[in-house]
């Protein structure tokens, strides 16, 4: 992916929806491509992960086979806590940006407007979609 697909994969996810051009620039220059094929565990329970995975297409979903939120890994890399559950590609595997641990802390700390839009996101399970992006 260039950086302009980079660009608009990001906008078009909640939070990174209410960002500026120029954070989603940074973002996206540090964010890396990454295909998964159907099925394929990312982590285990009890793991740990390393990046924060931003959906492009497809999904990741859990041991039931729930279909998680399009950003995964905010709880888990803001808090450094264990993995409580299996994440796996879905059956029809998953394309997302992957964003390093490092990198991740460094721009919430930049962005705090994200880090809101993080704690703003439905939690696993909940039907509710996220706040709509605001008219500005």
């Amino acid at each position: 992916m260039i950086l302009t697909e980079k660009i608009f994969a990001l906008r078009a996810v909640f939070p990174f929806s209410r960002l500026e051009s120029e954070e989603l620039m940074v973002i996206a220059s540090a964010a890396t491509p990454r295909d998964i094929p159907p099925g394929q565990v990312i982590v285990l329970p009890g793991g740990t992960l390393h990046h924060l995975f931003v959906r492009v297409s497809g999904e990741l979903v859990n041991d039931a086979g729930q279909p998680l939120h399009p950003v995964v890994g905010t709880t888990i890399l803001l808090t450094g806590c264990e993995v409580p559950y299996r994440i796996r590609s879905g059956p029809q595997g998953y394309r997302g940006l992957c964003l390093p641990r490092g990198k991740f802390l460094t721009i919430v700390n930049e962005c705090p407007g994200l880090l809101l839009g993080f704690f703003e996101m439905p939690m696993l399970g909940s039907t509710a979609a996220p706040p709509a992006p605001s008219a500005s």
